[in-house]
């Protein structure tokens, strides 16, 4: 799985991959990447401390292949320091990341990359399905066309989704802004794509659904938020104001419309599934944390959860009351 040095400049994708005891998938998620319709591409696997063999399998499995690099990450475990050992191994023009359970459409990179260079933009965005073993659970669809970066976010901001992995940034962008992952998990992917977008001239959308996310039980969040989950969540919003307050004529409207866009993006994806699905006595240690992590903030976090589990629970079950008064 050695590189070939010559043809480094040559290439028109880095697929950079962080895996974690992934056996079950990983195989799938390679194959994926392996079979697209772009040529000049390499794919770079990261091994996250793996205990499972998934790194053996991937080494013997794709034996011989040069467009395949395997590394072990030596370094602090998570899979946003694993991507950072992917992108200083990376020669791309540009630079995609495929999470290890998920996989891809066969024109995925041929035709972000197409877009990418056909409106001169720095970032291509697609649309993805967020499915199960056996059902879609929803699909997402950007708006098509070409947009503003930088403060131009401010006019699509409630409309885009800031995963890493339904895009392709061109590996120049990251570089010259020096964008890489400050967190090992929770929101590490966020903040990066935020800065990524922010630092972008222009980003191309296309509503073509074409990455596929799988959601499995043993995803983030899914897992019990602890003391150091929270932790996590109140140093992205540190590392989020730090760059917000290091860009010139940032109008304050935009900042603080930006930090909220995130304060409700962790409530719904991290808070809510677990708060939801938890105990009396746990909900009741993680009002605790949030208010030892965030001090008087954690309070309004608290007021914030509450409310919004109320409406939530209010506008679910008239769904159901109104489906069950159409079929009756």
């Amino acid at each position: 799985m050695k590189r070939n040095d010559n043809m480094a400049d040559s290439l028109k994708v880095s697929v950079i991959t962080a895996m974690h005891n992934a056996d079950e998938y990983i195989i799938r998620a390679v194959d994926s990447i392996l079979a697209q319709s772009l040529e000049d591409i390499e794919i770079i696997i990261i091994d996250d401390y793996s205990t499972d063999g998934c790194a053996e399998k991937v080494a013997k499995y794709y034996q011989g292949i040069t467009n395949i690099h395997l590394f072990g990450n030596t370094g602090i475990s998570g899979p946003g320091f694993c991507r950072n050992i992917g992108l200083s191994h990376a020669h791309g023009e540009y630079i995609a990341f495929v999470d290890s359970d998920d996989f891809i459409d066969r024109d995925f990179l041929k035709k972000l990359y197409e877009m990418a260079n056909y409106h001169a933009a720095d970032i291509a965005v697609c649309g993805y399905d967020k499915i199960t073993e056996k059902s879609l659970i929803r699909s997402y669809q950007p708006s098509c066309g070409l947009h503003k970066g930088g403060i131009g976010l401010a006019d699509d901001l409630s409309k885009i989704e800031f995963v890493i992995w339904n895009k392709l940034y061109r590996r120049s962008l990251i570089e010259n802004n020096a964008i890489r992952f400050q967190l090992s998990c929770y929101g590490e992917d966020w903040l990066f794509c935020f800065k990524a977008m922010f630092a972008a001239d222009y980003y191309v959308c296309s509503d073509e659904s074409l990455y596929f996310y799988y959601q499995h039980y043993d995803s983030v969040s899914h897992k019990k938020i602890n003391q150091d989950a929270f932790r996590q969540f109140y140093d992205f919003f540190i590392y989020l104001d730090e760059y917000l307050q290091e860009q010139p004529d940032m109008p304050v409207n935009l900042q603080q419309q930006i930090e909220q866009t995130f304060f409700f993006a962790v409530i719904s994806c991290y808070i809510v599934p677990f708060y939801r699905s938890s105990t009396a006595a746990d909900r009741s240690s993680m009002k605790i944390m949030l208010f030892q992590q965030f001090g008087q903030g954690g309070l309004h976090f608290q007021i914030v959860l509450d409310a919004f589990l109320y409406l939530y629970d209010y506008v679910v079950k008239n769904e159901r009351s109104e489906n069950w008064q159409k079929h009756n």
